[in-house]
């Protein structure tokens, strides 16, 4: 979110907080020609802070499902090399969590922020066994 925008709306908010405090029939909510531009002022710019506040956020909440979606792709694909390449115990693999784990990190730690953890992995680990 902008600063500026931030300080902007404050403004808006601070010139018709200031008028209302003074102004008689602004106070009975009839706006008077000197406070109808300052209001409508502040709905502008509070309705635009709102809209970049609302966008900031559902970007920031894709940006994460993303980044959840890429780290689970990374380690399914880690324990699908494990399972496919790795020792089995009889008719089972023996691929842990810890496992895909190392894996993980081993073939992309450079694009991970932090290592996965074991719910990830064991998470993958089932996407790997059930497909």
């Amino acid at each position: 979110m902008s600063d500026q925008q931030f300080i902007t709306y404050m403004a808006a908010f601070q010139k018709a907080a200031e008028h209302t405090g003074a102004c008689a029939p602004c106070q009975d909510d009839r706006l008077c020609p000197t406070g109808d531009p300052l209001h409508a002022e502040f709905l502008t710019q509070q309705g635009r802070w709102e809209a970049n506040k609302r966008r900031t956020e559902r970007n920031a909440a894709r940006r994460a499902a993303w980044r959840a979606a890429s780290r689970h792709r990374m380690a399914r694909h880690a324990a699908s090399d494990l399972i496919t390449y790795g020792p089995w115990n009889g008719d089972r693999p023996a691929a842990t969590t810890a496992d895909v784990i190392r894996r993980t990190s081993a073939l992309y730690g450079g694009h991970l922020d932090a290592p996965i953890t074991p719910a990830e992995a064991a998470k993958a680990l089932e996407a790997a066994l059930t497909t």
